[in-house]
């Protein structure tokens, strides 16, 4: 039976059950910063399975790390919130990362962009977001620009294939949002001790981290499309 990463009655007899159900879909605790950026991405496509089989199929975050990220709206799993620090005897911030996230969404199975999936693919995978920019546009910057200005110009679909077929993995529109991130250390142990540890080997980059993935399919299919655009934006 699939774990509900939803449901946090689901038997689990840990005190922190959004967790337990969390390991269970990635398999293993993250040791380092990148591998919780590809456990987040699989935890985005359980969560996507629902809504019409859409996948993440770019994930981007610049996060710097700080002794107290607050928690007005987000906390760690079991811990208090603290809306602006309002009540003194509950903490005024928990140790974790703070920064920009950058998702792109691809379509369902009916080739439908993902627009009104947003930022709830990421209910219950202890990664926070909130201050919402929203759908990014073309004049943003963003990961993705490039692709997602040339496609607002030229204005047609990109077929991928002779048989003039739109692939699963593409479509001819782009759906990346963004918002500010927000992980604790609590949440993820491991990564915080070894950060810990790069930091008393002397590393200075434990105290920031860039994740960039995207589908190589995707990437792929935005080569192509760009190419077959070449001659409209001359």
């Amino acid at each position: 039976m699939k774990e509900d990463i939803n449901d946090n009655n689901s038997g689990n007899s840990s005190n922190k059950p959004i967790k337990s159900a969390l390991q269970q879909i990635y398999g293993h605790e993250p040791a380092t910063m990148d591998e919780l950026g590809h456990c987040l991405i699989k935890l985005l496509d359980h969560n996507l399975a629902s809504t019409g089989g859409a996948k993440c199929v770019g994930l981007h975050w610049e996060l710097f790390h700080s002794q107290r990220v607050g928690n007005s709206l987000a906390a760690p799993e079991g811990c208090a919130t603290n809306w602006r620090g309002t009540f003194e005897l509950l903490p005024q911030g928990y140790p974790g990362w703070i920064g920009r996230v950058w998702v792109r969404y691809g379509p369902d199975s009916q080739g439908v962009g993902g627009c009104g999936f947003g930022s709830k693919p990421f209910d219950n995978t202890l990664t926070h977001v909130s201050r919402a920019v929203g759908l990014v546009h073309e004049y943003n910057s963003h990961p993705w620009a490039d692709i997602v200005h040339t496609k607002n110009i030229t204005q047609h679909g990109f077929l991928d294939g002779d048989d003039g077929v739109i692939s699963y993995r593409y479509s001819s529109v782009v759906n990346c949002y963004s918002w500010e991130l927000r992980i604790f250390d609590a949440d993820w142990p491991v990564v915080a001790m070894m950060n810990v540890l790069r930091s008393q080997d002397g590393c200075q980059s434990n105290h920031s981290h860039t994740f960039k993935w995207d589908d190589p399919e995707v990437v792929l299919a935005d080569q192509r499309y760009m190419a077959s655009c070449s001659t409209i934006l001359l």
